[in-house]
């Protein structure tokens, strides 16, 4: 006989708590004794964190200006919400860089370096520096290195023109970014880092340039010619290839290519960013990119340069917005854990959808709402009350489980400090618990950066 949701609880009570090491935070619970038990698992600071260092990747190729323009315009939607604190607006650092890093020396497709992951920011006059920030005092005031208001900068930033190569490396951009020396300023050590990638097409990022020579525009040759399917024929593998990736149709399984000869790894950009922070937790990134599905390949032909080529079908287009499928972007996206990851679509009528959706998930990391169905374990009771364990790391001391604070009306008085509490969250109260978790330390007690906590609760 199956264990009973009873037997399930007492188990998780007594028995160890065991992480996998993988390096995508897949933290899966693992019971001794059962083989599986369905949960919600969030993780979130100890420490009481509202700054967020925010970095948009733009596309500025030519065939981005509504999407460029609707970014510019709905950006407030991300402010409104964010915004929708008891204590206001969270601190924020804001960035913006383009999809072009340049095709290196020697070819003539586009500029050899592009703007190299460089903030774009300097060409706004009303803007002093090249990223944004909006700090929060302890007097309610807000230390501010702009005038006017923060989506008019923010749209002057993102409005970056239409002059970028058409070969994006999104990914490779997001890395110069965040690795060069104008990161020093723009990232700290305890905010969440949020990237949003937003581009029609997908993922080029190159480790030989090679890719980008010009060659020759026959089909027959080895590269084929300088477009952008050159990117999906040596980054991704589809069940259908074998040595015939430019035949006609669609396609099905497709994923990024294991040891591509000209494009990096996609995983590495994964392990990029994680190696920023002390914790998973403080890592969120998203994309504003093409649907998934269909993937087909197609016949094009350019009338410029009266030049027959294959190109990837588009999987979405709305209006004057067309987007290729991101296979390479959709599984950067799913090296995250779901709840600090997001996909959505750029073809709609604009990108206010989108954008709400980046929104709601910086800010449900932010509050750690629970979002899940939970285990009701007290049905007399309004409202649900969960069965849950958290655990505490240090960045120098294992793992420990802390309990439930014995004083729920004034946790610093119990007895068994440090302890954690389920309160109702007004930030959480579109999820289903309206509830988030906060662990109360003992009174003058430093708790050190780095310091992870992670809740989970049993889930039906």
């Amino acid at each position: 006989m199956p264990p009973t949701p009873r037997a399930m609880l007492s188990a998780l009570l007594i028995a160890p708590i065991l992480f996998s090491s993988s390096g995508c935070a897949d933290r899966s619970l693992a019971i001794v004794g059962i083989d599986s038990v369905a949960e919600e698992r969030v993780d979130f600071a100890v420490n009481e964190n509202r700054d967020v260092d925010l970095l948009f990747v733009v596309d500025n190729s030519n065939s981005m200006e509504r999407e460029q323009a609707s970014l510019a315009e709905k950006f407030s939607n991300v402010i409104d919400a964010l915004a929708n604190y008891p204590d206001g607006l969270p601190s924020v650092h804001i960035a913006v860089v383009s999809t072009d890093v340049g095709v290196g020396e020697g070819q003539n497709i586009c500029s050899p370096l592009g703007d190299n992951g460089a903030f774009q920011g300097s060409q706004c006059s009303a803007l002093d520096g090249d990223f944004l920030r909006s700090i929060a005092n302890e007097d309610g005031s807000r230390a501010e290195n702009f005038t006017g208001s923060l989506p008019e900068t923010f749209a002057c930033m993102a409005t970056l023109g239409l002059q970028g190569c058409g070969f994006e490396q999104p990914l490779e951009s997001m890395r110069r970014a965040l690795s060069g020396p104008q990161s020093e300023g723009f990232l700290r050590e305890h905010a969440y880092l949020a990237v949003v990638i937003v581009t029609d097409e997908d993922d080029c990022s190159a480790k030989d340039t090679g890719i980008f020579a010009a060659q020759s525009q026959d089909l027959s040759s080895a590269l084929g010619p300088a477009k952008s399917f050159r990117c999906f024929e040596f980054g991704v593998q589809c069940d259908q290839d074998g040595d015939q990736v430019r035949t006609i149709g669609p396609r099905s399984g497709c994923v990024p290519r294991d040891n591509s000869p000209y494009l990096y790894d996609v995983d590495e950009y994964v392990q990029f960013l994680y190696g920023l922070k002390r914790s998973p937790e403080q890592t969120l990134v998203a994309t504003i990119a093409g649907d998934l599905t269909p993937i087909a390949v197609t016949n094009r032909h350019d009338d410029r340069q009266n030049l027959d080529y294959v190109a990837l079908e588009y999987s979405c287009t709305e209006a004057d917005a067309e987007a290729v499928p991101p296979i390479r972007l959709s599984a950067f996206v799913r090296g995250f854990a779901q709840n600090s990851s997001q996909e959505t679509s750029l073809c709609a009528p604009d990108l206010s959808g989108a954008l709400d959706d980046i929104a709601t998930l910086i800010r449900d990391r932010i509050a750690s709402c629970l979002t899940g169905n939970l285990v009701d374990t007290d049905e007399d009771t309004p409202g649900i009350q969960p069965e849950c364990v958290v655990t505490l790391t240090g960045p120098d001391e294992p793992e420990r489980r802390i309990s439930e604070c014995q004083n729920q009306e004034n946790p610093q008085a119990s007895d068994n400090l440090p302890c954690y509490t389920l309160t109702n969250n007004p930030v959480c109260t579109d999820t289903p618990t309206s509830q988030s978790p906060k662990v109360h330390h003992a009174e003058g007690l430093t708790v050190p950066v780095g310091t992870n906590s992670s809740l989970r609760c049993l889930a039906p």
